[in-house]
């Protein structure tokens, strides 16, 4: 039997929700999200070593999920006769499925008969207030607007796309205010909205990023994976590169190739270019190559928690903030 429930409750700050010999799941309700931590025994060798794995899901999406999946229940109740779970499109993003009569489980542990009623249930209360945050979202002069709500530097919460007003809507509902402090859709929808949605014109800015990468020597360092990640987005994305091994360019030149380059980035790609270089400092090629999709959100995280214990507090941030950047350029895809 697993034994070390209370280290994973007390370390997370989690509750147990489901266990059987092998393997148990974890879960906490977060301000703007829902924290999962599964812990697997596996064997090897004759040792016993236990696998931690975890999922942040942002209650708004996990609310577009469980409605998907409510609107089809009774077709998740006939293929549960048939030792079937029933999945939606929606479900994809984060790994959810349906048994029928509103009870759901997670690929991060797997429980085919899925998890208990009660708990179903406690997933489905933020049903309330994702729908009276839609009807609140407003249609006007070919935008989609909050009314009575403003960005950081006080224009207007209003885009093109539906669902980023609705998760900004569900945000305030659910949190009671907007506060572009607390890191969230509303605070990520705040830097494109008063710094990136007309782009950024100020040459200083790539001169900035450039300086950066040249402190680099990419002669005298081993960079494994990363150098083959780098040269990828260049390649891809650049007219020449610009940084590498053998590589030499001026200075002013390659902030030129630069320019030229990220002026075919969306002000959404902008934007979550510029939150994960200014919350994460990864760096010129690797914030490249997550806005461009070279490079998985799961590499992402592994790069960024590694030096960190799963535990801990930044660790704890950072993958909850790369949710919602991922979620912005969901959200945003649309927009440009």
């Amino acid at each position: 039997m697993i034994s070390f429930d209370k280290f994973i409750d007390t370390d997370f700050g989690v509750e147990l929700i489901h266990k059987t010999e092998n393997e148990a799941l974890f879960v906490a309700k977060r301000r703007f999200y829902w924290h999962f931590v599964g812990v697997k025994l596996t064997s090897e060798n004759g040792f016993i070593h236990n696998v931690l794995v975890q999922q942040h899901i942002p209650r708004y999406v996990m609310c577009e999920v469980i409605d998907s999946l409510k609107k089809i229940d009774h077709i998740a109740q006939d293929q549960a006769k048939a030792g079937r779970v029933t999945r939606t499109h929606e479900c994809e993003r984060v790994g959810i499925y349906s048994v029928g009569n509103s009870r759901y489980g997670f690929d991060l542990i797997y429980v085919h008969q899925g998890l208990s009623k009660e708990f179903c249930e406690y997933l489905e209360e933020d049903l309330v207030a994702f729908e009276v945050a839609k009807s609140k979202v407003k249609f006007v002069d070919d935008l989609y607007v909050l009314p009575r709500s403003k960005s950081y530097s006080k224009k207007p919460v209003s885009a093109k796309s539906k669902r980023l007003i609705e998760a900004i809507a569900f945000e305030r509902e659910t949190a009671k205010k907007l506060d572009a402090r607390n890191f969230g859709i509303y605070s990520a929808f705040c830097t494109w909205k008063d710094f990136c949605e007309e782009g950024i014109k100020d040459r200083h800015f790539y001169e900035a990023l450039v300086d950066g990468q040249y402190k680099y020597d990419a002669e005298e360092f081993y960079y494994g994976d990363f150098m083959d990640l780098a040269l990828n987005v260049q390649n891809d994305f650049l007219d020449k590169p610009i940084w590498g091994k053998g590589i030499k360019v001026d200075r002013d030149v390659a902030v030129d190739i630069l320019v030229k380059g990220m002026s075919q980035l969306t002000s959404i790609q902008l934007t979550q270019f510029s939150l994960m270089m200014g919350m994460h400092e990864s760096g010129l090629f690797l914030s490249l190559a997550q806005v461009l999709g070279l490079n998985s959100y799961e590499k992402y995280i592994e790069w960024k928690t590694q030096s960190y214990q799963p535990d801990s507090e930044y660790e704890q941030d950072l993958r909850y903030e790369i949710e919602i950047i991922k979620l912005l350029g969901e959200l945003g895809k649309d927009i440009d």
